[in-house]
């Protein structure tokens, strides 16, 4: 690395960190973060490495010495160690060391959702990092969180790495906090209720519709359907409102949402699930590329 730009990012860490300049550990452990970082990230600016930081720094306080960076690289490339095998008769003295061990580790990556396929024995979720990708293991309320991850880099600190009776590594996750960017920082929208977005609709051809946000819970959710050519994912909240999913890239929100939840859905466009039929018969509609 360049060193001024490396100097320029210790200067960044030593004020967010409030490095002590007399304690070598940690100086230390401040120039392994900066030399450890863009081999995971790649490529980047001082102002990634700043959010970066302002993330760890929220997560870790003043425990920081205490956290490693490492890479998906590590985890796969894994065979002893902070590895934890669920199969094992561990001593209850040595799955207390691995799983310390375990969450003093942080990873950093973007997390990558697949359509679950039926032999998938983990979840369809991975995280990949520019070392590599490894598959993971998450909680129904994990999933969930998934959905408002797309392109961001996200930190985890409570998680644990599994080795299966193949040799398979997966990593189960706890817990992991988004970075905030330019991009998904939080912004103030405009939030419809579906019963007006249902009279909306029925008056589309009369009222001025563009973009639509809407709040609503979900009633139930459809396999991914085949018509023609096209693959879509059918979502119906209350007041019988369908949301049509129809890009490829989001058909694995089949996995992530679950009925009973409330979310916004935004940037969706009005159509009819039912063309040709007279105006009592077509479906209040929603059309999501996003």
């Amino acid at each position: 690395m360049n060193d001024n730009l490396q100097t320029g990012r210790y200067d960044i860490g030593e004020k967010l960190f409030q490095i002590d300049d007399r304690n070598d550990q940690e100086k230390q452990w401040l120039v392994s973060l900066i030399d450890t970082f863009p081999i995971i990230r790649g490529h980047c600016s001082d102002d990634e490495f700043h959010r970066f930081l302002l993330g760890l720094r929220r997560l870790v306080r003043r425990q920081f010495v205490e956290y490693k960076l490492v890479s998906v690289g590590e985890l796969l490339d894994c065979k002893d160690g902070f590895c934890v095998n669920f199969q094992s008769k561990e001593s209850p003295e040595a799955h207390t060391q691995n799983s310390r061990q375990s969450h003093r580790r942080v990873l950093y990556g973007q997390f990558v959702c697949q359509t679950l396929r039926q032999d998938d024995q983990v979840s369809g979720v991975q995280l990949q990092d520019n070392t590599g990708a490894i598959d993971c293991k998450v909680t129904e309320s994990i999933r969930h969180n998934l959905i408002c991850t797309k392109d961001s880099w996200c930190i985890l600190t409570s998680w644990r790495l599994v080795s299966n009776e193949t040799g398979l590594n997966y990593i189960e996750v706890s817990k992991f906090s988004k970075e905030e960017n330019d991009q998904n920082m939080k912004r103030d929208i405009r939030v419809l209720s579906t019963v007006d977005v249902s009279t909306l609709l029925r008056n589309k051809d009369t009222l001025q519709t563009d973009r639509i946000n809407v709040i609503g819970e979900i009633r139930c959710i459809s396999e991914v359907i085949k018509i023609k050519e096209d693959l879509i994912l059918l979502i119906e909240l209350e007041n019988s409102i369908f949301i049509i999913v129809k890009d490829k890239k989001f058909l694995h929100w089949r996995d992530l949402l679950s009925p009973r939840t409330e979310l916004v859905f935004v940037d969706l466009l009005p159509t009819s699930l039912y063309k040709g039929l007279t105006p009592r018969h077509v479906r209040p509609t929603l059309s999501s590329n996003r």
